[in-house]
């Protein structure tokens, strides 16, 4: 018998047939079993799309549309009027926040920065869609589970780089960028007016206020006494401070002070009186500016060279660089006690009108440093911590000393020992915060020590975020796992607004928010703003 014939036998036949059947069936079973596992382990996303509860999650995006640059965050919390229904006691066990929303960041991925700064965009408006908020949407979309974005809630919050430009600018730039969001994306985004906006930079330093005591329990009490802390941020082209002043300060000033009012998950308002002022040209790049227009205009006068060079004892030995209009060249001598002398004047510490004074002469409630805790965000914290390791609680004397050591090392030195950095910056992007690291570290030193008026010789250890150990002044960057930033603030006053109020609020007639007082504390007119620096840090 040939093999073929006897392959085409009917037992043979059979025997193929099972073979065949066999094969089908592992086949089956194994995209039954991949099935099975992918259900079991969908991603995040998935798992958002399919759970049950799912409507109980909201989620919101917020952009901090800085001078430098914008950063995209993404929040996420309980519906405050289901957990209402299921508890309608009150009896919320977050024993943190007084039960004030949980708000989180929503996942490992939820946040995304893009630069330049949105004020970039000036001179061409209708670039600012596809350039600037594309990206950040796009990330925003990525990271949100699909059935919640037509729920999900958009606010682009811009803050002092925009206070710079005009008004016809501001408009032409948040009118582009919200058309563009609300024509290429379904996120919630009914009223351009209300989601895209330029802060004040009194609602931004109150905004900050409100996260800092979120995180760090400072809206608790005990007895008659408040234990929130003040709150201090330093940015590019300004500076903020935000205090509850003690009860014989606040009455003094009761007409200076803010009514900020925040709702728990109750239905409960409760308020605070704070005091804030905004120092529009004294963040850190502005302050940078204003110092390098008096070097270039010392150096030009000199008129000694064809190009005028001016010492600059806050840039590294070793390092000559030009200003932008190259009219004149800084050279650089490295040390810090001249760079703090030389820098200390462009606080404006002008007479003050009515005592007391911060700098710039805004009159403010007198602070109680025994008894008053302040917390420093952004540049407090980097220029702090990135390059001099001293993030955290304040000590002025180490402080000073390494920032000492670090302006001291030629360029060639802190170049080679700091330029490759781990956090993801490029190299031209680490050259630049080196450039300016000596700098920023004096200028922190004059606005905490000879602007606020805290005392060099108070600090204390201890640990963030607690409050049972004051101490006059720490960085902080996040509590926990979650970044200080002012947004949050500004998303649970929005949150806040979502709560259903109980009988006593009802009768009360209160709602969550901001008033401003008639005359906050503001310095915007103390000093010269231009958009264009004389001095860039490449």
């Amino acid at each position: 018998m040939s093999p073929l014939r006897c392959w085409s036998s009917p037992v043979l036949r059979r025997y193929r047939m099972l073979v065949v059947a066999t094969v089908l069936t592992l086949c089956l079973l194994g995209a039954l079993s991949w099935a099975l596992y992918a259900e079991a382990s969908p991603s995040l996303e998935d798992r958002a799309e399919n759970d049950p509860a799912g409507d109980r999650r909201k989620y919101g995006v917020v952009i901090d549309a800085g001078s430098s640059g914008s950063r995209v965050m993404i929040y996420a919390w309980d519906d405050p009027a289901l957990q209402q229904r299921e508890d309608p006691a009150g009896n919320d066990s977050g024993e943190r926040l007084l039960g004030l929303p949980a708000i989180e960041r929503a996942g490992k991925q939820w946040t995304y920065k893009t630069s330049p700064g949105i004020s970039s965009f000036a001179d061409h408006p209708q670039r600012v869609g596809t350039e600037h908020i594309r990206p950040l949407l796009d990330f925003a979309q990525q990271h949100i589970p699909r059935r919640q974005i037509s729920h999900t809630p958009v606010y682009l919050l811009a803050t002092a780089g925009m206070r710079l430009l005009s008004r016809s600018h501001q408009s032409q730039i948040l009118d582009k960028a919200c058309s563009f969001a609300r024509a290429n994306y379904e996120f919630l985004l009914p009223d351009c007016q209300e989601g895209f906006q330029v802060v004040s930079g009194e609602l931004e330093g109150l905004y900050g206020w409100v996260a800092v005591n979120y995180l760090m329990s400072g809206f608790a009490t005990t007895g008659k006494d408040n234990h929130s802390f003040g709150f201090l941020d330093m940015g590019g082209a300004s500076a903020q401070i935000a205090f509850e002043p003690a009860k014989a300060a606040a009455k003094l000033h009761q007409h200076d002070l803010a009514e900020v009012t925040l709702r728990s998950l109750d239905g409960t308002d409760f308020s605070h009186h704070v005091f804030v002022a905004t120092f529009l040209g004294h963040g850190t790049n502005e302050a940078r500016r204003r110092y390098v227009d008096i070097l270039r205009a010392r150096a030009i006068a000199d008129g000694s060279s064809q190009l005028p060079v001016a010492d600059d004892p806050c840039l590294a030995v070793g390092l000559t660089l030009p200003t932008t209009d190259s009219r004149a060249a800084l050279r650089g001598t490295g040390h810090f006690a001249d760079c703090v002398a030389a820098t200390e004047p462009l606080l404006n510490n002008t007479a003050c009108p009515i005592e007391p004074c911060l700098f710039a002469g805004v009159h403010a409630p007198e602070i109680d440093f025994g008894t008053q805790r302040f917390v420093g965000v952004s540049e407090y914290w980097y220029a702090s911590h990135d390059y001099l390791g001293l993030g955290g609680m304040w000590d002025v004397e180490k402080f000073e000393a390494q920032a000492s050591r670090f302006c001291q090392l030629p360029w060639a030195e802190a170049i080679q020992k700091h330029q490759f950095s781990n956090d993801g910056s490029s190299d031209s992007a680490v050259i630049a915060r080196l450039q300016m690291q000596c700098f920023k570290a004096a200028w922190l030193v004059n606005v905490l020590h000879k602007g606020f008026g805290v005392p060099r010789g108070m600090s204390t250890p201890g640990v963030a975020g607690k409050v049972a150990h004051p101490a006059p002044f720490q960085s902080v960057n996040q509590v926990g796992d979650v970044e200080v930033s002012w947004t949050l603030g500004a998303l649970l006053l929005k949150v806040s607004r979502t709560i259903p109020a109980n009988s006593r609020t009802l009768k009360a007639k209160s709602s969550p928010g901001i008033k401003l007082p008639d005359n906050p504390g503001v310095d915007e007119g103390a000093v010269e703003l231009k958009d264009d620096s004389l001095w860039s840090p490449l």
